[in-house]
């Protein structure tokens, strides 16, 4: 994948990334008190929808280097210390 096409793929996900936090403040504006079950779900949903995103960031970015994702049940950790971990001749 080229620079530019990963770069537009990423923008897409921070604007979705953007989007769940503005709902999740929706949310927890109007959650007076103790949320209730359903407010729990959605607070649950959003977050894990978040979550979700910056994973696949992170799936773009691991694929543009490596070209492939770390394999294993422990896929996801792997993936995290990749990000993790600096890359010679790329600023952070």
């Amino acid at each position: 994948m080229d620079k530019e096409n990963l770069k537009k793929q990423i923008e897409i996900e921070i604007e979705n990334l953007e989007r769940l936090v503005k709902e999740m403040v929706e949310i927890t504006d109007k959650i007076a008190g103790e949320p209730d079950f359903i407010e729990t779900r959605a607070a649950g949903s959003i977050l894990h929808d978040f979550y979700c995103g910056v994973e696949k960031i992170f799936e773009r970015i691991t694929i543009s280097i490596n070209n492939e994702l770390p394999k294993g049940e422990d896929w996801h950790k792997e993936l995290l210390l990749q990000m993790a971990c600096p890359i010679e001749g790329i600023s952070r």
